[in-house]
């Protein structure tokens, strides 16, 4: 493979990987969503307009996330807070597992290269996004993405959260590296 065709290629894996991760995250959220309760007819996976979200109907209208009325909407499906932070973490928890295993499936077709952009990407993606929640939340005063909302709900599971999953993310990286 010459050197351009190596730089397309990797250019497309990374964009590719992106893609998955958001995928992923989203509809992580959605079935967690379910699980806690929402209809099928009140929650949609919204990948446009951007940034992607899972939008909640609350009887009259589909909301976002920076909608003031979508926690008040999702805990009238589901009123118990530990079920409001699941919602929530289910984006990254349910996006990491769902990485693991399609990097899993890459090595085992010898992908081991594609496997290590796969789970880097979404790593940074990921490491992107609370370094992004972190800034606005303190510019704007209050959450502005999932991680403040989480922290609002539960610092100490949140810090736990964050670390597992950055833990995972370099487990996966070491172990798919030895390949």
């Amino acid at each position: 493979m010459g050197v351009i065709s190596g730089v397309v290629a990797s250019v497309m894996a990374v964009l590719g990987s992106s893609w998955y991760s958001l995928v992923t995250h989203e509809w992580s959220h959605y079935v967690a969503g379910r699980l806690a309760g929402v209809p099928s007819q009140c929650i949609r996976v919204r990948m446009r307009p951007h940034p992607p979200h899972v939008a909640l109907h609350d009887g009259q209208e589909w909301l976002s996330p920076d909608h003031r009325r979508y926690v008040d909407t999702f805990c009238g499906y589901q009123p118990r807070v530990g079920w409001a932070w699941a919602y929530v973490a289910a984006g990254t928890v349910g996006g990491l597992l769902l990485v693991v295993v399609a990097a899993a499936v890459l090595v085992a077709f010898g992908l081991v290269i594609m496997a290590l952009i796969l789970v880097g990407t979404s790593a940074a993606i990921t490491l992107v996004y609370v370094l992004g929640d972190v800034f606005l939340t303190r510019r704007r005063g209050a959450p502005a993405g999932d991680f403040s909302a989480m922290w609002q709900i539960s610092k100490a599971g949140t810090a736990i959260m964050l670390i597992a999953v950055f833990s995972s993310y370099t487990l996966a990286i070491v172990i798919i590296g030895r390949f």
